[in-house]
């Protein structure tokens, strides 16, 4: 089949270009599998964008693009975590999971977790949680069976800075302790 770049019309009235890469038949279904990319501003970049993928290709290196999201990975995750740790941590670690990672990071797709994105929900569990390295640990997790699983290439994760925590130097008024002629006066 012949893979020729083709011009077409958006409702903005602007001309735009594509192609479509035979890549051969699955050998599971049977099926031709093809690769359609378009958007091209100018027909010198569809026919650039071409050439890369058929490198790619070639090479074998091309993936093809994967849509699952972050939680997708995790339920499969999961599974697997609950048969290596007791059922208390496994349980502590689902709430971790529910209440703070799923639903700021959930919706993402795997492959578009990226550094400024991981960078920012680390920062603001710095700001939560006193043990948000331990949160930061369970999301990096995910990330890594997503790794094993051949869904992307890098942990972002492994990319972020850990804030530091400051302690706070102003003491409650009411303090829990004995001042010092308090504490001599039961020594009498």
């Amino acid at each position: 089949m012949k893979d020729n770049i083709k011009s077409y019309t958006k409702k903005d009235g602007k001309t735009y270009y594509m192609f479509k890469l035979y890549l051969g038949m699955d050998s599971e279904t049977g099926k031709q599998i093809h690769v359609t990319r378009r958007g091209f501003l100018t027909k010198k970049e569809a026919n650039l964008a071409l050439a890369q993928l058929r490198v790619q290709v070639s090479k074998g290196e091309y993936k093809e693009p994967k849509t699952e999201t972050y939680e997708d990975i995790y339920n499969v995750w999961i599974q697997h975590y609950e048969r290596t740790v007791e059922e208390s941590t496994f349980v502590k670690t689902l709430g971790i999971f529910r209440n703070h990672i799923l639903p700021a990071i959930g919706h993402y797709r795997i492959e578009k977790l990226n550094v400024p994105i991981c960078q920012n929900f680390v920062d603001e569990c710095s700001l939560k949680f006193k043990k948000f390295r331990t949160v930061k640990t369970y999301v990096s997790k995910v990330i890594d069976f997503a790794i094993k699983r051949d869904y992307i290439s890098s942990n972002p994760f492994k990319l972020v800075d850990l804030p530091k925590i400051k302690v706070s130097t102003v003491l409650d008024t009411e303090v829990n302790f004995y001042s010092k002629e308090q504490f001599t006066s039961f020594n009498v």
